[in-house]
């Protein structure tokens, strides 16, 4: 198919090994009813199909391009479709999901307004136990610290974003994290706008994996989530912090319960991440982020969740 116009909405999608659902998600765009749109399949590192079917359809339509690399994870491969999007807007897109034919064209009608709105859609979210719509208590205009503190604000594939403000300041996604990297990217971006946008329709459909919750604990440890905290607190002052300090306090419940010997091979581990990357980090908290970095002590670091969870519990540090 012939675009000869600069697309006014880029749709970035990482590709890794979802050759299952792959197929689905890239028909959904080609379907789309408004037209002036590229989309940028990232093939991460893929081991299975998935490359090659993100070739066969660039193959059939000019406005879909694609990039491969080795594997990096998905911030990496985001970013470097960030890199190469050319419309005034983005939006992303998960690879194992798919989209309605009017998502873009209910984004369309509002992007034309200003840049300095986030906008927002409803989202369909299905298990094969449940399902929900993302969003739908909120609608039209609302201050943005106001939509920061509602449940799944730091969902990407929901809204589009400005180009140019995405530029301007440089904001990246950041590959030292490999979950929770999409709301510190949102926290970001919303430092440069001055209010949200919730359109009442919802063109996305997110596929909730059946091994969520396993998915995600995987992930999770205590690097991991004091470094977004701490992230978070510098991005964004007013984030719902009471999302996050119970994931940090869980963690670190978890190593203080397990044995000493295990729980000195995962202090070790994660010691010296902390240590190398607590320059960051502001104020009080850096007295026992200090001490959790640079020891390997069991007992010292359950003294310490105690009072590390209670200082953030009253919000002290």
């Amino acid at each position: 198919m012939e675009q000869n116009n600069t697309p006014l909405i880029s749709i970035i999608v990482p590709v890794y090994n979802t050759e299952k659902y792959l197929d689905q998600c890239i028909q959904s765009v080609l379907a789309q009813t408004y037209t002036n749109w590229e989309l940028l399949l990232i093939n991460d590192g893929s081991t299975d199909s998935s490359g090659a079917i993100c070739d066969k359809y660039a193959a059939e339509d000019n406005r879909i391009r694609v990039f491969h690399k080795e594997n990096g994870g998905v911030s990496s491969a985001r970013n470097l479709g960030l890199d190469n999007a050319k419309g005034e807007w983005i939006t992303f897109v998960d690879s194992d999901d798919y989209v309605d034919p009017d998502w873009l064209t209910a984004f369309d009608v509002s992007t034309r307004q200003t840049p300095c709105i986030l906008y927002i859609q409803w989202a369909k979210c299905k298990h094969e136990k449940f399902h929900y719509l993302l969003h739908q208590q909120l609608n039209g205009n609302i201050p943005k610290n106001d939509y920061l503190l509602s449940d799944g604000y730091g969902y990407l594939w929901n809204k589009v974003f400005n180009s140019n403000i995405i530029h301007a300041n440089n904001i990246r996604f950041d590959i030292k994290l490999s979950c929770y990297e999409d709301e510190l990217f949102v926290l970001e971006y919303c430092h440069f706008i001055h209010e949200t946008c919730i359109i009442p329709f919802a063109g996305y459909t997110y596929n909730v994996p059946n091994d969520f919750q396993h998915k995600y604990k995987e992930k999770l440890d205590i690097f991991t989530l004091i470094y977004h905290y701490e992230k978070t607190k510098c991005a964004y002052p007013l984030s719902p912090i009471c999302t996050i300090d119970p994931l940090i306090c869980k963690s670190l419940t978890c190593i203080c319960k397990t044995s000493k010997t295990d729980a000195i091979a995962i202090i070790e581990k994660i010691r010296t991440s902390i240590g190398s990357d607590i320059q960051f980090v502001k104020g009080l908290r850096k007295i026992p982020l200090k001490i959790l970095a640079y020891t390997n002590i069991p007992y010292l670091w359950r003294i310490m969740f105690r009072i590390y969870s209670t200082l953030m519990r009253y919000q002290l540090i």
